[in-house]
């Protein structure tokens, strides 16, 4: 169970690097925005969107207007893409900011009357350097426990490779690590 998991990890990172990379390039042309409404009287709305320096997630929630027909609630998906405008690869923030909002990282939240919510935004490569991350450290365990498997199979140590064939020890004389004898 435990190694499905980490497989199931591993390709799941490994898909959102993709596409976080591929949103990141395409973001230099493109930006991509998705509106999310889940449906229901003040459920909200959720907004998703990238360019060619960050990925923004925001959430609004709202008071719905008297009279607001029903239909008008249900649950909705949209996608609308725009040229992007022009960018530079050199940009020269503030000084007056601090550093976390100088790097592209921001948080913003309020309301009024009818509309509050928040706004959470981080640059595009540190998206794809997390799912990275956590692609690399998926791996690193799914082949670690390959890797044991494959020498529990051909009567080795598990830990250090040492070969078990012949041996009635409970534990490895290489390494001390404890040995089922009935599966060598």
């Amino acid at each position: 169970m435990k190694r499905r998991l980490l497989q199931l990890c591993f390709a799941i990172g490994l898909l959102l690097t993709l596409v976080a990379g591929t949103l990141w390039v395409r973001g230099f042309w493109i930006a991509d925005s998705w509106l999310i409404r889940p449906g229901g009287a003040g459920d909200g709305l959720w907004r998703v969107g990238t360019d060619s320096t960050s990925i923004i997630v925001s959430f609004n929630r709202w008071k719905v207007p008297e009279g607001l027909p029903p239909e008008a609630l249900r649950p909705d998906v949209s996608h609308r893409s725009d040229p992007s405008a022009e960018f530079s690869l050199i940009v020269w923030p503030d000084e007056s900011l601090p550093l976390w909002n100088r790097i592209g990282f921001f948080y913003s939240s309020g309301g009024e009357d009818t509309l509050s919510g928040w706004q959470v935004g981080a640059p595009s490569w540190f998206a794809v350097l997390l799912c990275i991350l956590a692609t690399t450290v998926s791996g690193r365990y799914v082949l670690r426990e390959r890797q044991r498997m494959s020498r529990l199979r051909r009567s080795l140590c598990p830990t250090c490779g040492y070969d078990l064939r012949g041996a009635d020890h409970d534990r490895c004389p290489e390494c001390g690590t404890a040995v089922d004898v009935a599966r060598v």
